[in-house]
């Protein structure tokens, strides 16, 4: 029930993240710095940032790929495209 709503909150802000004039590479670190906290603070431990950075990553790919079959145009889904590449191949 909560992810449905999270990717409905996702969605719905998909018109925001657009005026937010950020670069993809941007927009890809918030993304799974969002995710990262997220987790650490549902039940992440010391000693676990590999595995809190993978399911972050993990996260924030799933996001993306929600908000680009949400997009249709195009253009529109261009910049989350790039977005997605950045966090494929972000490193820490």
């Amino acid at each position: 029930m909560h992810r449905k709503k999270d990717l409905i909150n996702l969605n719905h802000n998909l018109n925001y993240f657009k005026t937010m004039k950020q670069t993809p590479q941007q927009k890809a670190k918030e993304l799974l710095n969002y995710y990262y906290i997220l987790i650490q603070d549902i039940g992440g431990e010391l000693g676990q940032e590999i595995v809190v950075s993978i399911l972050a990553k993990e996260c924030a790919l799933f996001a993306v790929d929600e908000i680009i079959k949400a997009t249709t145009p195009l253009t529109s889904t261009y910049f989350w495209q790039e977005v997605k590449q950045e966090i494929e191949i972000y490193e820490e």
